[in-house]
């Protein structure tokens, strides 16, 4: 990857997890990233001025490609949030257990429970594991005759077709 495409990569990056990350991500020296934004004027999104988030798998040699490294940025990202989620859902829902039944039917109450669990719902796939039906596959073998078979057959045909038209006056 020359130079040039490496930095467009490192501004592509940029402006979806951040200059530091996507510097660290592409294994490029977070100076030489900083000095690229500030000497090319990048705009990047005002979210990434707050304290930075440390990726997993900071440097991976195999990969040149930017989007291999967006799509894998938002796999780990996607791992992440669904573990954060179920673990607030988790703290939600042992909140809910330890409430009184009619605590529960107090509607801010019965509104957080049920948003709780639509959430979970939505973490853990539970409507769609039930929703999904097993798929049943069947192959039926049907042979079909050889040409001596048809030949047979048609024998056989033209025989009952003169029976039948001398029997029945046709």
């Amino acid at each position: 990857m020359s130079r040039q495409e490496l930095r467009e990569a490192c501004h592509a990056l940029a402006l979806l997890i951040g200059l530091r990350p996507a510097a660290r991500k592409l294994g490029i020296k977070e100076g030489t990233a900083l000095y690229w934004s500030s000497k090319l004027k990048w705009k990047l999104p005002e979210a990434f001025n707050g304290p930075q988030i440390r990726l997993k798998n900071e440097f991976n040699q195999t990969q040149s490609a930017v989007r291999e490294t967006i799509e894998e940025t938002m796999r780990e990202h996607s791992d992440d949030a669904r573990l954060y989620l179920a673990s607030a859902g988790l703290k939600a829902s042992h909140a809910a257990a330890s409430c009184e039944g009619d605590e529960l039917l107090a509607k801010e109450r019965s509104i957080g429970v049920l948003n709780t669990a639509r959430t979970l719902d939505t973490v853990h796939g539970w409507t769609v594991a039930r929703t999904q039906g097993t798929n049943v596959a069947v192959q039926v073998n049907i042979p079909l005759p050889s040409a001596q078979e048809m030949a047979e057959r048609k024998a056989i045909h033209d025989k009952l077709a003169l029976i039948f038209k001398t029997d029945n006056g046709f």
